[in-house]
C-alpha cells in the first residue's frame, strides 16, 4: 500500500488534481447551492469521516470520479449533472463518497495509471503489468457495485439509483427515462 500510494501521489495524482482544478468550478453554499445541499445531506447520512471538495467540470464526459489518496475530492461532469434530477444527483454523490468510505480511491487511481501506461511498456515489464491490470479491472467492477449499494443506502430508493445509472448509460434526462420499460426490456432479453 505504501509504495503504491507514493507512486500514485507523485506521478499521477498531483497532475490530475491540477488539471481538474484548473478546469472545474468548486461547489459551495454560494456556487450551485442545491448541489451543495445534496452533498451535505448525503455526507451526513453516510457519516463521512471528513469534508471533501466537490467540483463540476466540463472536461469530465458523462461521469463522476473521486481522486486523491490523501485528500480525496469529488468531480462531476457538467453534462451528466444537467441530466440528473435531485435524487439522481444524490445517488452520484453517494456513490463517489462510497469510494472514499471503502478506501477504493488509491487502487482506482493506480488502475488509471496502469491503463494509461500499459501500452507503452516493454514486453518483459508489460506482461506482469497486464496481469495486475486484469486483477484490478475485476476488482474495479466489484468496487463499483459496492458504491452503488452505498448510494442505495443514502438515497433509500433503488428506483432512483437505477434511474441515475440509466442516465449515465443513455445520456438522457432522468425525467425522460422509464425504469419499468427498461426492466421489461431486460427481462425480455434474458428470458
Amino acid at each position: 500500500d505504501t509504495v503504491v500510494r507514493k507512486i500514485v501521489e507523485y506521478s499521477y495524482e498531483r497532475a490530475l488534481r491540477q488539471s481538474l482544478l484548473g478546469n472545474s468550478v468548486k461547489v459551495s453554499e454560494r456556487q450551485l447551492p442545491e448541489l451543495w445541499a445534496s452533498y451535505r445531506g448525503v455526507h451526513r447520512i453516510l457519516d463521512m469521516p471528513a469534508d471533501y471538495d466537490l467540483y463540476v467540470s466540463s472536461t469530465l464526459y458523462w461521469n463522476a470520479l473521486t481522486i486523491g489518496s490523501q485528500n480525496p475530492m469529488l468531480v462531476m461532469g457538467s453534462n451528466l449533472l444537467a441530466k440528473l434530477g435531485p435524487g439522481e444527483q444524490r445517488t452520484i454523490i453517494a456513490h463517489e463518497l462510497g469510494h472514499i468510505l471503502s478506501d477504493h480511491v488509491l487502487y482506482t487511481t493506480a488502475l488509471n495509471v496502469l491503463l494509461a501506461a500499459g501500452g507503452g511498456l516493454p514486453l518483459g515489464l508489460g506482461l506482469p503489468v497486464r496481469g495486475i491490470r486484469a486483477v484490478l479491472l475485476e476488482w474495479s467492477r466489484a468496487a463499483e457495485l459496492s458504491c452503488d449499494r452505498a448510494a442505495t443506502l443514502a438515497v433509500r430508493d433503488p428506483r432512483i439509483v437505477c434511474r441515475a445509472l440509466m442516465v449515465i448509460a443513455g445520456g438522457l434526462p432522468a425525467d425522460q427515462l422509464d425504469l419499468d420499460a427498461r426492466a421489461a426490456d431486460a427481462f425480455a432479453q434474458v428470458g
